[in-house]
C-alpha cells in the first residue's frame, strides 16, 4: 500500500499529530527496507511493501514532532514543496494562501505520479480540501480521502462556548464567502470523508448542507500511551474530597 498525505504545515498541533500517527502506523519502527525514491535524492520509508510520503510546505525541525525531525522515523517520508509560497502578506490573506499551498501540494503529487513514477494507491488530505478536485481531474482512478477535524468556515468565528458573540465586518464576510463555498465544493470530490467525533459529524452536516447525504466515517485520533510520563511511584495521589 502506497499512501500519500497532504498537510500544509507539519507543526505540533492536533492535526499534525493525526497525520504523524497515521503515517507511523504504516511505517513500523523496524523498517524492513528503504527503497530509492525516484522523485528526489531522499529515500521513502517502507515496511512490508508499504510506502509513505507526506507532502507539506513547512516542517521546521525546531517545531515539529520527533518522528519527522532529522533522523526520525518519518524523516525520509517528508516532501517539502512550495516553501516559496508565503503564509500571508502583511498579516492578510492567510486563508487564501493556505488554500493556494494545499492546491500546489496536490499539483506536485500529481506531477510526481504522472511524470516521475511515484507509486500511490490512496491520498489522505486534511484541514483544507482544495487539492481534491485537481487530483480527481488528473488522477481519476486514485481514491481520495479527506479528514475533517472541524469545518474551516467555523474556525474563524468569534464565539464563546459555541455561541457567536460578534459578527465579522462586511469586508471580511465578502472575503470569506468564496473561501467557504470552495471548501464545500472541493470536499465533494472526496471518495471518503472522515471526522474525528460524532460531534464533528453533526457540525459537518450543519456546516455543509449540500453534503448532508454524504456518508462520513468517524475515526477517533489515536493516543500513544508510551508518550505519557507515568507518575512517580506508579500511582497518583488520592484526592481529599
Amino acid at each position: 500500500m502506497n499512501v500519500s498525505f497532504i498537510h500544509q504545515d507539519l507543526g505540533i498541533g492536533g492535526a499534525e499529530a493525526l497525520i504523524v500517527s497515521m503515517a507511523s502506523s504504516i511505517v513500523s519502527p523496524e523498517m524492513s527496507s528503504k527503497t530509492s525514491n525516484k522523485t528526489s535524492n531522499k529515500t521513502s520509508a517502507t515496511n512490508g511493501g508499504s510506502n509513505v510520503a507526506i507532502y507539506t510546505t513547512r516542517c521546521d525541525p525546531s517545531h515539529c514532532f520527533s518522528q519527522v525531525k532529522p533522523g526520525g522515523l518519518l524523516c525520509s517520508c517528508v516532501e517539502r514543496r512550495g516553501t516559496w509560497i508565503p503564509c500571508n502578506l502583511g498579516g492578510m490573506g492567510t486563508v487564501a494562501f493556505s488554500n493556494l499551498r494545499v492546491w500546489y501540494l496536490g499539483l506536485c503529487l500529481a506531477v510526481d505520479v504522472i511524470f516521475r513514477g511515484r507509486k500511490c494507491d490512496v491520498v489522505v488530505i486534511d484541514v483544507l480540501p482544495t487539492a481534491l478536485p485537481l487530483l480527481k481531474l488528473l488522477l481519476p482512478s486514485l481514491p481520495l480521502c479527506f479528514y475533517c477535524h472541524f469545518p474551516d468556515k467555523y474556525l474563524v468565528r468569534n464565539t464563546v462556548n459555541g455561541v457567536q458573540v460578534s459578527k465579522p465586518s462586511l469586508a471580511r464576510r465578502i472575503y470569506r464567502y468564496p473561501m467557504d463555498k470552495m471548501e464545500e465544493v472541493c470536499m465533494s470530490s472526496a471518495d471518503v470523508v472522515g471526522v474525528n467525533s460524532e460531534f464533528t459529524r453533526g457540525v459537518f452536516r450543519d456546516a455543509f448542507l449540500g453534503m448532508r447525504d454524504v456518508e462520513t466515517e468517524v475515526l477517533y485520533p489515536a493516543i500513544n500511551l508510551e508518550d505519557f510520563i507515568p507518575p512517580k511511584g506508579g500511582v497518583g495521589r488520592k484526592g481529599r474530597g
